[in-house]
Parts: C-alpha cells; sequence; structure tokens
C-alpha cells in the first residue's frame, strides 16, 4: 500500500487540505502534517529557535497533525517524527492563489513543503488552485471534487521523472534519479478549468 503525506501552507483546517487529502484517499494511507495555522508566503523557511511540536487532530477521518511551524516543517516531521519512514509521494495544497510567477515560486509555503519532500527523492505536488474574485475562495467550496491523476500516475511510475511537480504546470524538480521536468499528467491538468484540478 502506498504512503501519501499531504501538508500546506494554509493551515490543518483548510478546506483545500481536506480535499487534497480526499483526492488521493484511494491511492493509499493518507498522513497529513500541517502547520497549526496560516502560514503562506514562508518559502522553505524552518523553524530554527523555536520547539517544533504536533498534536493529532480530527480531520474528517485521516490521520491529521497539526505542527507549530511552517509548512517545510510539516514535512520534516511528518516524515520522521509520525510516518518514521520515507513516503511513496507528497501533494502539498490545494493552495488558494496560484502560484505560477517566479516570485511565488520562490515565497509560497505550499510549493516549499513539495519542494522539501523533494529533496529527500520523495516524488512531490504542489498544487494551487486560482481565486479570480475573492469571493470565490476554496472555502466557499467545501464538496468540491478534485482529480490528482497526476498522483496516480507518479506511484504507478508512469510519469515523465520523479520529483517535484507543480500542478500548474510550471514546476519540474530534482528526484531519485537526479532528472529534470515536468511530470506526467501536466497537459490533463493545463486542460482543466480553474476550479476542476
Amino acid at each position: 500500500m502506498h504512503r501519501i503525506l499531504v501538508s500546506n501552507d494554509d493551515g490543518v483546517y483548510a478546506p483545500g487540505l481536506q480535499a487534497a487529502a480526499r483526492s488521493v484517499a484511494d491511492l493509499g494511507e493518507v498522513v497529513v502534517a500541517a502547520p497549526a495555522g496560516q502560514k503562506s508566503g514562508v518559502g522553505r523557511s524552518i523553524s530554527v529557535f523555536e520547539p517544533l511540536r504536533y498534536a493529532e487532530v480530527n480531520l474528517n477521518g485521516f490521520k491529521a497533525y497539526a505542527v507549530t511551524g511552517t509548512p517545510v516543517d510539516s514535512v520534516i516531521i511528518g516524515i520522521f517524527a509520525i510516518m518514521k519512514q520515507m513516503p511513496d509521494l507528497c501533494v502539498s495544497g490545494i493552495n488558494v492563489g496560484e502560484n505560477i510567477s517566479t516570485d511565488t515560486v520562490t515565497t509560497s509555503g505550499t510549493i516549499g513543503a513539495a519542494l522539501e519532500a523533494a529533496s529527500y527523492g520523495i516524488p512531490a505536488i504542489a498544487a494551487s488552485i486560482q481565486a479570480v474574485d475573492q469571493g470565490d475562495k476554496f472555502d466557499m467550496h467545501h464538496g468540491a471534487k478534485h482529480s490528482f491523476a497526476v498522483a496516480e500516475a507518479v506511484l504507478t511510475g508512469h510519469a515523465g521523472g520523479r520529483g517535484c511537480a507543480q500542478s500548474q504546470c510550471s514546476g519540474g524538480g530534482h528526484g531519485r534519479d537526479g532528472d529534470r521536468g515536468h511530470q506526467a499528467g501536466q497537459k490533463d491538468l493545463q486542460d482543466r478549468s480553474p476550479g476542476a484540478i
């Protein structure tokens, strides 16, 4: 059975995180480790002078842990303290707001979490949703269904490479094999509307 770590930067109770966890639930055992609160814009920062703690929380049937740190801290705690082994996949998101410019790639906590997982050789996906209108934020769509066909492709070995892929098709990354490039399924994601990741 595949083990999947799900994280984000919007916090453990964010609807986008729950949607991401639901979307990969049929692919294996899902463990959620995410910041206890909102941590957008922190990139790949880590907590250096503050103690890190985590607590199990109720997240609609998923093993979920609130971490008192950044998204990167959450991935590190998720891998080494909670799962105690490398997951087969890390999904970060679903972030409210697109992460498609060079500015957001360097500051996004969503992308930072995926990059941290990828730095350990774990295939990783950073997922974002476009919010054209402030009234169309993700928390207005609790029942939205999302498909991560790219996640299944990564887990079954049908992806073009291993590493980090941003589901808005601007990602690439280094993986276990040291290769770079876009992951399989990105063309599929380009063809979908912003709300149907």
